[in-house]
């Protein structure tokens, strides 16, 4: 019964009663009538009002509206049927969630926990960064587009079928913490350029899993462990730029990396910090792929110092090609930075690029008995 309707019944039943009251002198039995019709309205006036309170405090947010378009967005585009983006969640989304659950052998419940959801977006961030892979995938896998899910889940190489591999155990490298476990010259030999060489790529390793620690701190929203997946999730991605190194200068590397960044759509200093992070977490995994790439992507945005570690990778041998010239290229666009841009990952940083200077770039320091600017060891050996 609406308050309208109230109300009028309780005025008919005041001019009922009224004549009753006009003969008794009954004032006061109309006034507390009065105040009941009041109370009645007034409450519910008040529920009226928490109903609305309650629909308005239900409905989502702009960035929930965003997420959930997010969302449908990579459900339709891995080819699960989200309906319309129109970042309402519906039942016909909810069907796709349950179908992309279920692929992934997740829990079917029709709402994405947030690691499902972060997973689908990065899988989708990969995919639209590097399309003519995503299609190749979807050529060639028996599940389509939605194939490159799994080959980013499992880390599956991403391969044409029917390719022998080209990779021969011997020539494996050892991961970069047995290197840089391995004992150092002793005091009274003078270092060689090898040793000179491997000793710096150990300290910049180092500071820059220290630097990926120290911003995972201030990383809001996730843990640790969930960061370090992400950044291995994203480690495809960064197939053509780690190719590059090997096959091209160090200046069409940086371009193409550029290109690359471009293509995602990321904000120049977002993209930095995931660069950062993901370098470090690469050298603590031994994922050389993935450092490698993150030290270019930084490199490409402008922060030429972190081209030193392009050049550790070429000059060792380590996940690329090696390449003494090739390495020297890397290494002398490093030193094109401001000296005090390494202070950014290194207190000592600016004695490093010194070191450097002497070891690589102006082939030795006095008295040393390598004369060529860097070593042509193998690291199988």
């Amino acid at each position: 019964m609406t308050p309208q309707t109230i109300l009028l019944l309780c005025l008919l039943s005041l001019m009922a009663v009224q004549p009753a009251a006009a003969q008794t002198g009954g004032g006061p039995l109309r006034e507390r009538l009065q105040d009941r019709v009041q109370s009645e309205i007034d409450r519910k006036a008040a529920q009226t009002r928490t109903q609305i309170e309650q629909q308005l405090a239900a409905r989502p947010s702009p960035a929930e509206i965003a997420q959930v378009r997010q969302v449908q967005t990579a459900l339709t585009f891995f080819t699960f049927d989200a309906g319309p983006v129109d970042g309402i969640m519906g039942q016909q989304t909810r069907t796709a969630i349950e179908e992309y659950q279920a692929y992934l052998d997740y829990p079917v419940t029709g709402q994405l926990t947030e690691s499902e959801a972060q997973f689908l977006l990065v899988a989708y961030q990969q995919a639209q960064a590097n399309s003519a892979q995503a299609q190749q995938i979807a050529d060639a896998h028996p599940d389509g587009i939605r194939g490159f899910l799994l080959i980013v889940r499992d880390g599956a190489p991403q391969r044409p079928t029917g390719v022998i591999p080209s990779f021969g155990i011997k020539d494996v490298p050892p991961g970069a913490a047995a290197i840089c476990a391995e004992p150092a010259a002793t005091p009274a030999a003078e270092p060689s350029t090898e040793q000179t060489v491997r000793t710096l790529f150990c300290s910049a390793r180092e500071a820059a899993i220290s630097q990926s620690d120290l911003l995972v701190i201030n990383a809001a929203g996730f843990t640790k462990t969930q960061i370090e997946e992400q950044c291995v999730a994203f480690e495809p991605a960064l197939a053509s730029v780690v190719a590059s190194v090997s096959d091209g200068s160090a200046t069409d590397a940086v371009q193409g990396a550029a290109e690359f960044v471009a293509r995602t759509g990321q904000d120049p200093v977002h993209m930095s910090g995931i660069a950062r992070v993901c370098l470090g977490v690469g050298y603590r995994r031994d994922r050389y792929n993935l450092a490698i790439g993150s030290a270019v992507l930084l490199t490409a945005l402008d922060e030429l110092t972190y081209a030193e570690y392009a050049g550790y990778h070429v000059a060792l041998g380590l996940g690329t090609a090696q390449d003494p010239a090739r390495a020297r290229s890397w290494f002398e666009l490093a030193m094109q930075s401001e000296p005090n841009a390494l202070s950014e990952f290194e207190s000592g940083a600016t004695d490093r690029r010194e070191t450097l200077r002497g070891a690589v770039i102006r082939g030795g320091s006095e008295g040393s008995p390598s004369a060529a600017p860097i070593p042509s060891f193998s690291v199988s050996e």
